[in-house]
């Protein structure tokens, strides 16, 4: 996913059918609350890969795809 597009993460949201009030333009913090929702609705359909080690700790991201196929 393109990282601080934050329109276009946006236009991304919308072409993969997520609903609610996206007339409006998000800010940082909504396009990070919702790419946090996604990946936890993807993590519950063992979408998601961790990344990281034991020492420094893991993250949870979606697996990777090619997000380019998601652009409008």
């Amino acid at each position: 996913m393109p990282t601080k597009d934050w329109q276009k993460i946006q236009q991304i949201f919308i072409s993969i059918g997520l609903e609610g009030d996206l007339t409006h333009t998000l800010t940082p913090h909504e396009t990070d609350a919702m790419t946090a929702a996604l990946t936890g609705h993807l993590h519950l359909q063992r979408k998601t890969e961790q990344i990281g080690d034991d020492k420094e700790g893991y993250v949870v991201v979606p697996i990777k795809s090619n997000w380019r196929k998601l652009q409008p």
